[in-house]
């Protein structure tokens, strides 16, 4: 059982689907982070994970939510794998009251039930038309991310991890 003496909080951001994009930039990530720790109530001291699937996104989550553990698991729904791994491993270690998850992927409704039933408080904070109804139902909470935050371009260049520009579709 959780002591609710801690007041806490875990973040566990997918900064794909936390910016709408499979190949965010840092500036996207950071703008959106600070939309997420608006609207959540972030505080100093809460824990911050944050999950990708390549390693540009990993570069750039770094310089995005500075201060935050980075994780990454290469390739399809990588982000998501990664954080379930902390969410199995470590969470109830965590010494938090509250786990906040910044995704709108299902493949996260039985943790975060699993967490619920726990004692811990549950906040799943997304993009509205990204929010599984399984997730939905499993949150205590849920935050919509504003969609004037996540504007995505048809086209862009990226800088690879390499230095290489390359052409993105968003």
């Amino acid at each position: 059982m959780v002591s609710m003496q801690c007041q806490r909080s875990l973040y566990l951001v997918d900064a794909e689907n936390m910016v709408g994009s499979v190949a965010p930039f840092a500036s996207e990530i950071a703008d959106a982070w600070k939309q997420v720790q608006m609207l959540t109530g972030y505080r100093e001291g809460d824990l911050v994970v944050v999950g990708s699937s390549n390693a540009d996104t990993l570069v750039n989550a770094y310089h995005g939510i500075p201060g935050a553990r980075n994780v990454c698991v290469h390739g399809k729904d990588g982000a998501d794998y990664a954080l379930l791994d902390v969410m199995n491993t470590e969470l109830a270690k965590a010494n938090v009251d509250r786990v906040v998850l910044v995704s709108g992927d299902g493949i996260f409704a039985q943790n975060l039930a699993t967490a619920a039933s726990s004692g811990f408080r549950t906040h799943v904070c997304s993009r509205v038309e990204q929010l599984s109804t399984r997730l939905r139902l499993a949150a205590q909470e849920v935050t919509f991310l504003s969609p004037a935050q996540y504007v995505t371009h048809t086209a862009r260049i990226a800088w690879s991890i390499t230095g290489k520009p390359r052409l993105v579709a968003a």
